[in-house]
C-alpha cells in the first residue's frame, strides 16, 4: 500500500511543481521571481519596522513628561495642604498663652477658614496626644471620634522628626468619606508630644484634575502611594481604602521610584507602555499608561496596508512567472500522467488481500499479484506466459468442466463464483472460491479470477457440523439463552427429557420446567453467580410438560465474546432421578442399622449391668460365705498344723476370687456410675486408670453433679473409658487432661494426650483407634464427635451431648 508520502508526491500540483523544478529555464524564471518576492518583502520590512521605532519613540517621549508634569502639579497641591498645616499649627503656638484657642468653637473657626478655597482639601482637623479628635473644620460641635489607631498617628507619636506624613487612604470616621492623610506633629511649649494636626485630602481632586487632560482612550493616569496603594485614577475614580495595584512591573517600578525623586522612568511590558514619576517630597508616585493596542493604532493600520500591497504584487508576479513555466512543460505532463495511471493501477491490483489472476483468449495468464504470488507459492516471473491449468489441482473432470462452462460464459463484466481445488507449488492443494469476470477491449478478451482461499473457512464449517452432531446426540440436556435468560437452542435430549418441543421451548425462560420445590433464593445465587461470570454448579427439582417430577444436575455457564462481554448462557444438565432414590434410599437403610446398633448397644449394656449385679450380688455373697466358713474351720483345726496350712491356702484363694469378681463387675459395670453419677465415675476411672497405667492424668471438673438421664451419663462414661483404653494401648503418652463441663445447654467433653497423635487421614475418617465406637456412642445421645490430631502433637477429643439423649427411634437421618 502507498505511503503517505507518496500519496503527496501523486497529487497534482506537486506533479506540476516536481517537472517545473526539473526544467532549466524554468528553474531560473523561479529563481528571478523568489528573488524579486523577496527584495519586495525586505523594502517593506525596513519600511515597518522604522515607523514603529518612531510611533514607539514618541508615545513614550509623551508619557514621560506628561508624568513629571503631573507629578510636579500632585507636589504642589500637597504642599499647599502642608503650608495649611504649617501656618495652622504655627497660630495655635502663637495663641496657646492667650488661651483664646482652647475653645472649640474658635478651633473650629480657625480650621474652617484655613482650608477655605482650597479643594484639594476637604477637612483639617486638630487630634489630641489621646488620640481623640479635639476639633474638625466639618462639623461643630463634634462628637468625640477615636483615631489614635491610625497608622499616621501612630508615625506621627513615635517619630522625633518634623516631616509631613502622608497616611493610607482610608475612611473617616465621621461621615465615612475616603481620604488621603496628609499631616504634622504637635508639640507642647516642653518639646513634648501634644497631638497630630492632618489635612484630610480628597482623592477625587486628582482624579478630576488628571481626567480634565482628556488622554483619550487607552491612555490612564494614576496615583499611588509607593507601597503600592492606589489614591486616584482616571479611569474607575477614586479607589477603595486599601485597594492595591496588582501588575508585578509596576509594583517593581514604585519600589524604583521610591529611591529617586527626580528622574521619571519608563517600563515597557507586552500590553502596555508605563511612564512613572515620584511626586518630590511626598511619598507618591505619579503612573502614565498607554495600551499598546491604542499606541501602535496607526503603525498597525499603515503595516496593514504595506503588507496587503506587498502581498499582491508577490501574487501577481508568482501568477505570472508560473503561467509561464506551465505552458513550457504541458507536455510532458500529460506522458507522465499516463504512466502515473499504469502505476496505480498495478498497486491497486498489488494491493488487493485476494489473489488476482488475468488469462487471455489462450486461457495464459497475464496478470499475477502478489497476493496470487503468496496463495500459489509462484513468483510472477513464473506465473506469466503460463496456461492456467497449472495452478488447478489434477481432479476428475467435473471441475474443469465447472471451469470451462464459467469461462465460456457470456456474462458482461462480470459473472459467476465457484470453488475449486487450487494447487500451490510443490503439490500442495487448497480450496478456493473463485470469481470471474470478463472484459473485452480492443478485440482482445480477458478474464479476470479473483481467487481466495477458503480452506480455513470449510475446516471451521465443518468443526461446526461436528460440534452441532455431538450437541444434538449428546446424553446430556443442553439449554443455550441470550443474556436475559431467554432460551435461543435446546437439543433433542431436552425434549426427550422435559416433554416439550423445541418451538414451544424457544423463546420461553426456563422457569417453565419450575415445580416450586426448589427454593427462590437457589434462583437468586445462580443469576448472582453467572451473571458475574463465574460458573453454577447445583441440583433442580424441575416439573415436565406432563407434570411429573425429576431431579436434574445442572451446570451453567457464561458465554463471553472476543471484548469479554457475556453474549449467552449455557446450562448442561444430566436427569438424576434415578441416583436420588437410590440416595433415598441408601439413607433409609442406613438410619435403619444406626437404630440397630443403637438398640444392640442398648441391649448390650443392659446385659452388662444384669452380669455385674450378679456377680457382685449372687457370686460375691456366697464366696463371702465361704470365705466365713473357712474362718470358722480354720478356728476348730488349732491342733492340726497341716489342715490349718491348708485352710489358710483356700482362705488366700478365696480372697483373690472375690477380688478378682469384684474387678470383673467393676469393669462391666461401676457401682460408683449406678449410685453417684458420671462425674464421681469419671474421678473414679480416672485415678484407676493413673494407679495401673502409671500416666499422669488432670481431671478438670466444672461440675460436681450432671442431672442426666441413665443413657447420657452410660455414654459419657463409656467414652471416656474407650478413650483411656486408646491412650494406653496406642498413644505412648505421659499425661492425659480430662475436662467436662456444662455448655449452651449440654455436656461438653474433652480428651486431651501428649502422645504420638495420628495421621491426618485417620482423624480425618475417625475410624481408627475405636473411635468408630466413641462417634457411634455420642450419635445415638443425639451429639457431635470431632477429633483433632497430628504425628508427634498428641490426639485432642471433643464430645458434646444434648443433656437428655433421644432414644434411637427419635435419631435424625
Amino acid at each position: 500500500m502507498p505511503s503517505p508520502v507518496e500519496n503527496v508526491g501523486r497529487r497534482p500540483c506537486y506533479r506540476a511543481w516536481r517537472r517545473l523544478r526539473q526544467s532549466r529555464p524554468v528553474h531560473a524564471l523561479i529563481v528571478l521571481g523568489g528573488l524579486a518576492c523577496a527584495a519586495i518583502l525586505a523594502a517593506a520590512a525596513l519600511i515597518v519596522w522604522n515607523h514603529y521605532e518612531i510611533e514607539v519613540a514618541a508615545t513614550e517621549r509623551e508619557i514621560v513628561a506628561l508624568s513629571h508634569a503631573l507629578a510636579e502639579q500632585t507636589a504642589h497641591a500637597l504642599g499647599s495642604a502642608d503650608l495649611i498645616l504649617l501656618g495652622a499649627r504655627e497660630r495655635l503656638a502663637r495663641d496657646r498663652p492667650s488661651g483664646y484657642l482652647t475653645d472649640e468653637r474658635a478651633l473650629h473657626t480657625l480650621l474652617h477658614a484655613r482650608i477655605a478655597g482650597v479643594p484639594q482639601v476637604r477637612a483639617l482637623s486638630l487630634i489630641d496626644a489621646g488620640g481623640l479628635i479635639k476639633a474638625t473644620s466639618r462639623a461643630y460641635p463634634i462628637t468625640p471620634t477615636f483615631v489614635g489607631d491610625r497608622d499616621h498617628f501612630l508615625f506621627l507619636r513615635n517619630t522625633p522628626d518634623d516631616v509631613p506624613h502622608v497616611g493610607t487612604t482610608l475612611r473617616s470616621r465621621i461621615d465615612g468619606s475616603g481620604l488621603l492623610p496628609l499631616s504634622r506633629l504637635l508639640r507642647s511649649g516642653a518639646g513634648g508630644f501634644e497631638g497630630v494636626i492632618t489635612a484630610a485630602i480628597d482623592p477625587n481632586y486628582f482624579a478630576e484634575l488628571y481626567r480634565t487632560l482628556d488622554l483619550g482612550p487607552g491612555r490612564t493616569i494614576s496615583l499611588f502611594l509607593r507601597d503600592g496603594t492606589l489614591v486616584a485614577r482616571t479611569l474607575g475614580g477614586v479607589a477603595e481604602p486599601g485597594d492595591v495595584y496588582l501588575n508585578a512591573a509596576l509594583l517593581s517600578a514604585l519600589g524604583e521610584a521610591a529611591e529617586s525623586d527626580a528622574t521619571p522612568r519608563l517600563v515597557r511590558t507586552s500590553d502596555q507602555f508605563m511612564a512613572y514619576a515620584a511626586v518630590h517630597g511626598y511619598p507618591l508616585v505619579v503612573a502614565v499608561t498607554a495600551a499598546t493596542d491604542t499606541a501602535l493604532g496607526g503603525w498597525r493600520t499603515t503595516t496593514a496596508q504595506m503588507m496587503w500591497g506587498a502581498a499582491a504584487m508577490i501574487v501577481v508576479l508568482v501568477a505570472i512567472t508560473l503561467l509561464l513555466a506551465r505552458q513550457s512543460v504541458r507536455g510532458d505532463e500529460l506522458g507522465a500522467a499516463l504512466q502515473r495511471s499504469e502505476a496505480r493501477l498495478h498497486g491497486i491490483i498489488d494491493s488487493a488481500r485476494d489473489a488476482i489472476l488475468t488469462v487471455d483468449k489462450e486461457q495464459r495468464i497475464v496478470v499475477f499479484n502478489r497476493a496470487a504470488q503468496k496463495m500459489f507459492r509462484c513468483t510472477a516471473q513464473d506465473a506469466l506466459g503460463a496456461p492456467l491449468a497449472c495452478f488447478l489441482a489434477e481432479r476428475p473432470q467435473a471441475t474443469e468442466r465447472r471451469l470451462a462452462a464459467a469461462l465460456a460464459a457470456d456474462a458482461g463484466a462480470a459473472d459467476r463464483t465457484l470453488e475449486v481445488v487450487g494447487s500451490r507449488s510443490g503439490g500442495e492443494e487448497f480450496i478456493a472460491e473463485v470469481s470471474i469476470s470478463r472484459f473485452e477491449g480492443e478485440g482482445d478478451g480477458l478474464l479476470t479470477a479473483f481467487v481466495r482461499d477458503i480452506t480455513g473457512r470449510k475446516q471451521a464449517e465443518e468443526a461446526l457440523r461436528k460440534f452441532s452432531r455431538v450437541i444434538d446426540q449428546t446424553a446430556s440436556t443442553v439449554v443455550i439463552t441470550d443474556p436475559r435468560g431467554v432460551i435461543e437452542y435446546v437439543n433433542p435430549r431436552f425434549v426427550e427429557t422435559t416433554g416439550y418441543t423445541v418451538g414451544e421451548a424457544l423463546g420461553k425462560r426456563p422457569s417453565l420446567l419450575k415445580s416450586g420445590e426448589t427454593p427462590p433464593d437457589k434462583y437468586e445465587e445462580l443469576w448472582r453467580t453467572i451473571t458475574n461470570g463465574s460458573v453454577w454448579h447445583g441440583e433442580f427439582h424441575n416439573r415436565r410438560k406432563d407434570g411429573t417430577r425429576y431431579w436434574e444436575s445442572a451446570i451453567i455457564s457464561p458465554v463471553r465474546d472476543e471484548y469479554g462481554m457475556i453474549t449467552h448462557f449455557v446450562a448442561v444438565k444430566d436427569d438424576i432421578t434415578e441416583r436420588k432414590r437410590a440416595e433415598v434410599a441408601l439413607c433409609e437403610s442406613h438410619h435403619q442399622l444406626r437404630e440397630m446398633a443403637a438398640t444392640l448397644h442398648s441391649l448390650r449394656e443392659e446385659e452388662m449391668i444384669r452380669i455385674s449385679r450378679e456377680l457382685h450380688d449372687e457370686l460375691g455373697q456366697k464366696l463371702t460365705g465361704l470365705m466365713m466358713d473357712l474362718s470358722w474351720l480354720d478356728g476348730r483345726l488349732q491342733d492340726q498344723l497341716p489342715l490349718r496350712e491348708k485352710v489358710a491356702g483356700m482362705k488366700k484363694l478365696v480372697d483373690s476370687t472375690v477380688r478378682w469378681v469384684r474387678r470383673i463387675s467393676t469393669s462391666l459395670r461401676p457401682l460408683v456410675l449406678d449410685d453417684l453419677g458420671p462425674v464421681a465415675a469419671v474421678e473414679w476411672l480416672a485415678d484407676d486408670f493413673a494407679e495401673h497405667s502409671g500416666i499422669e492424668v488432670d481431671l478438670v471438673l466444672e461440675v460436681e453433679h450432671l442431672d442426666v438421664n441413665d443413657r447420657t451419663g452410660t455414654a459419657l462414661f463409656r467414652i471416656v473409658q474407650e478413650s483411656l483404653t486408646n491412650v494406653a494401648r496406642h498413644a505412648r503418652a505421659t499425661r492425659v487432661e480430662i475436662s467436662l463441663a456444662l455448655k449452651d445447654g449440654g455436656v461438653l467433653l474433652s480428651i486431651v494426650d501428649n502422645g504420638r497423635g495420628m495421621p491426618t487421614d485417620v482423624t480425618a475418617q475417625a475410624g481408627g483407634f475405636g473411635m468408630v465406637g466413641i462417634r457411634e456412642r455420642a450419635f445415638m445421645c443425639g451429639g457431635d464427635f470431632q477429633v483433632s490430631s497430628r504425628p508427634g502433637e498428641g490426639t485432642k477429643i471433643t464430645v458434646s451431648i444434648p443433656r437428655q439423649s433421644r432414644e434411637p427411634a427419635e435419631l435424625p437421618q
